[in-house]
């Protein structure tokens, strides 16, 4: 240990901007690093992989096209009315147009089973396979048969609504879609309809937000602009995901810069000289920067976790900067020359705070052992720091 330290001390005392300029070069191929972390917000990633409940979740993942779903809560007094049963039919056809159907592999609502029907009944009037349902709303306005008495007609739009209202007064229909307790697709009291909608389970992380944010943003304008709008309010893993990944980033800038701002008031305060606040400032920025790089290098995921790990690591530092600059302007004040008041400096205090730094890195090294493996990469990088 003597010899070690006596080495980095020779070092310090010898050749200290050439140390300085090799840590920077070191330091610029691993902060690369950084571009390659991937932010995995998910509840899931909390969940230890040797478990049960994940090897599951990973088993339908692979087996069925995973379980990611968007749920939209829409809620209106007059969900029954015209205006908002054509805004129901016609939604999925809208959504591929806005959203696009790379993004999700089906969707449902409370009248998904009367679209199918009237596209059916309306291809057999045309005479051939509709896919555009808008083309049955060309009707609008128009008389056409009374479904209960085709010798009487009505004006089109109270058949569509007699058409939804007879579907849900179908006992089948009844019991699956509105009694179907904690799954059905509208209230008993008709006024809160769900739309769930099936993601497509091969989009990256980055993708999976954007799409969450389409489809808020969408749904938003398609329900509450208009004749007769609606409240909305989209939730489910895509949009928790999503909140959390905006939350991993506000919070892990906004604790930064809070460190930082820390970091600069006690430097300052302590040893009142800009110089002490900058070269302090730029070893911590290292640190960071090799934290990182080295989770982006080692492909570990940026967890809700990992939000801890960088002000952490600042506070660690700052106690060990302090000791040595302490140190340093008192060896200074005895020798009067930089370079021995440096060597000095590592030979005695240097030593003590890397024999601390040894126990912190076992300490943090622990977490290794724990089954969940967000605190596994949790103990590893604080260690690296």
């Amino acid at each position: 240990m003597k010899k070690m330290m006596s080495f980095f001390a020779r070092l310090c005392q010898d050749h200290a901007r050439l140390i300085i300029v090799l840590c920077i070069l070191l330091t610029i191929p691993v902060a690369v690093g950084i571009t390659f972390i991937e932010v995995e917000p998910c509840r899931q990633a909390l969940i230890p992989t040797k478990y049960e409940s994940a090897q599951t979740f990973q088993s339908i993942e692979d087996e069925f096209g995973g379980v990611i779903f968007a749920n939209v809560s829409v809620e209106s007094d007059g969900l029954l009315s015209y205006t908002m049963i054509k805004k129901f039919m016609l939604l999925e056809e809208e959504m591929k147009d806005e959203i696009g159907e790379e993004g999700y592999l089906w969707m449902e609502h409370f009248l998904t089973a009367y679209v199918v029907n009237v596209k059916r009944q309306a291809g057999e009037v045309f005479g051939m396979e509709l896919d555009d349902l808008s083309m049955v709303f060309i009707q609008e306005g128009s008389q056409v048969p009374n479904p209960e008495n085709p010798d009487e007609t009505i004006p089109f739009e109270e058949a569509i609504e007699y058409g939804a209202l007879t579907l849900l007064e179908d006992p089948v229909a009844q019991k699956w879609i509105v009694e179907k307790e904690g799954q059905g697709l509208l209230s008993s009291d008709l006024k809160h309809a769900l739309i769930r909608i099936k993601i497509n389970p091969e989009l990256g992380a980055t993708e999976r937000n954007e799409l969450a944010t389409d489809i808020e943003d969408f749904f938003h304008e398609y329900f509450e602009e208009g004749e007769d709008p609606a409240r909305t309010a989209v939730a489910g893993e895509i949009a928790v995901d999503k909140d959390l990944d905006a939350y991993l980033y506000s919070s892990t800038w906004l604790l930064a810069i809070l460190a930082f701002a820390l970091l600069i008031a006690v430097l300052y305060l302590t040893f009142r000289r800009w110089s002490d606040i900058i070269l302090p400032l730029m070893v911590i920025v290292i640190s960071v920067l090799w934290i990182y790089g080295l989770m982006g290098w080692f492909n570990l995921p940026y967890t809700i976790i990992s939000v801890a790990i960088g002000p952490l690591v600042l506070g660690i530092n700052l106690g060990n900067l302090l000791y040595m600059m302490s140190r340093f302007y008192e060896e200074l004040g005895i020798r009067k020359d930089q370079r021995k008041a440096s060597r000095r400096a590592i030979l005695t205090v240097g030593v003590a705070i890397f024999l601390a730094a040894v126990t912190t890195v076992a300490a943090f090294a622990t977490f290794g052992f724990s089954d969940f493996d967000v605190l596994q990469q949790f103990g590893f990088m604080a260690s690296v720091g």
